[in-house]
C-alpha cells in the first residue's frame, strides 16, 4: 500500500472516529500513525510551510539596486544598456536573478540558444526557479525538444507551477514522444485548470485516436460540437471516429455537413465518395467524384471510372 493510500485511510478513519461521541477518547492505530512518521510525508509537509518566495532566489540589497537599474533601462526600451550592466553584474556567485533577466532579454529577441543557455545557468544556480524552467520548457518546446522540454515543464509542475498552459504544454510534449497515456493525463488537467481553451480538448481528442479509443474521441467531439457547430475541423475528426467505430453511414453524415459549411476539399469528397461506394450508393459516389475533381484537377480519375462502371452495371 501506498503512502497516499495509506493517508487516504486514515483520514478515513479518523473521519469516523471524529463523528461518533465527541467525548470518547480515540488513539491512532499503528497504521495511522505510519503514514505521520513516514519520512516522505514528513519532507512533504515540512515544503508546506515554505513562503512562495522560496521558487525565486534570494538577492541582497546591493543586487535588488542593481536589478532595479537594469529593470529600469528595460521599461525605457534600453535593452543594449540594461545587457551592459547585466555583463558586469553578472558572475559565477551572482544571484540566478541577473542570468534570468538576461535570458529573458535574448527570449524576447528570439535568440533561443543563448536564452536556454542562460535559463540552465539559473536553474543550476537555484534549482527551485520555476520561473525558469517554465520558460526553458517553452523554449524547448519551440526547439521540437521535447524530452528536455518534459523534464522542464514537469519540474514547474513539482514546484507548484501546475496551471492550465504548463499542463497543455506537457501533453504536446509526450504526444510527440507518442507517450499517449501521459499526454492525455496531462491534457485532462490543462482542461481542467483551463476549460475554456478548446486547444486542449483538441489534443485530448487527438490522443484517443492515437490509443484507437474511437468511441471517446466521439463523445468529445460531440460535446465540443454542440458548443461550436461551424468548426469544420471537429466534424472531420468526428467522422474519422466513425469510420473508426465502422459506422460509415454516420461518417458520411458529417462530411455532407462539411460540404453544407462549405469546408469540403477533393480529399474530403474523395472519403465520401469512398464511403458511397462501400454503401452501394454509386449515383452519389459519382456525383460526389466529380466535385472533389472539380476542386482538385490533380485529382485521379480512376474512382470516378469504377463508380460510374459499377452504376452502369447495376443498371443492366
Amino acid at each position: 500500500m501506498t503512502m497516499i493510500q495509506r493517508l487516504s485511510l486514515s483520514i478515513a478513519g479518523l473521519v469516523v472516529l471524529m463523528s461518533t461521541s465527541s467525548a470518547s477518547a480515540f488513539q491512532f492505530s499503528a497504521t495511522e500513525l505510519s503514514v505521520w512518521n513516514d519520512p516522505a510525508f514528513k519532507k512533504a509537509f515540512a515544503e508546506s510551510y515554505m513562503a512562495e518566495t522560496d521558487i525565486e532566489p534570494r538577492i541582497t540589497e546591493r543586487e535588488r539596486k542593481q536589478v532595479q537599474e537594469v529593470l529600469e533601462l528595460i521599461s525605457a526600451n534600453q535593452a543594449d544598456a540594461a545587457e551592459d550592466k547585466l555583463r558586469r553584474y553578472r558572475n559565477d556567485a551572482s544571484s540566478a536573478v541577473f542570468d534570468f533577466i538576461q535570458a529573458n532579454i535574448y527570449f524576447t529577441t528570439d535568440r533561443l540558444e543563448e536564452a536556454a543557455e542562460l535559463y540552465r545557468t539559473a536553474v543550476a544556480k537555484f534549482p527551485k526557479f520555476r520561473r525558469a524552467y517554465k520558460n526553458l520548457g517553452i523554449i524547448e518546446m519551440r526547439q521540437l525538444n521535447y524530452g528536455a522540454a518534459a523534464t522542464s515543464l514537469s519540474r514547474v509542475i513539482e514546484l507548484g507551477g501546475g496551471d492550465g498552459l504548463t499542463y497543455g504544454l506537457l501533453g504536446y510534449a509526450y504526444a510527440n514522444l507518442e507517450d499517449h497515456i501521459a499526454a492525455e493525463s496531462a491534457y485532462r488537467m490543462a482542461i481542467l485548470l483551463d476549460p475554456q481553451t478548446l486547444e486542449w480538448k483538441m489534443r485530448l481528442a487527438r490522443c484517443f485516436f492515437q490509443q484507437a479509443r474511437y468511441a471517446d474521441a466521439s463523445s468529445l467531439l460531440g460535446t465540443l460540437l454542440a458548443q461550436t457547430p461551424d468548426r469544420t475541423d471537429l466534424w472531420l475528426l468526428q467522422a474519422n471516429a466513425f469510420i473508426g467505430l465502422n459506422t460509415p453511414m454516420r461518417a458520411a453524415e458529417n462530411l455532407e455537413i462539411v460540404d453544407r459549411l462549405g469546408g469540403s476539399t477533393a480529399e474530403t469528397l474523395n472519403m465520401l465518395g469512398d464511403i458511397y461506394v462501400n454503401e452501394s450508393l454509386f449515383e452519389r459516389a459519382v456525383e460526389t467524384y466529380i466535385r472533389a475533381m472539380t476542386l482538385d484537377a490533380q485529382s485521379k480519375i480512376d474512382r470516378p471510372l469504377r463508380a460510374a462502371e459499377l452504376l452502369v452495371s447495376r443498371s443492366e
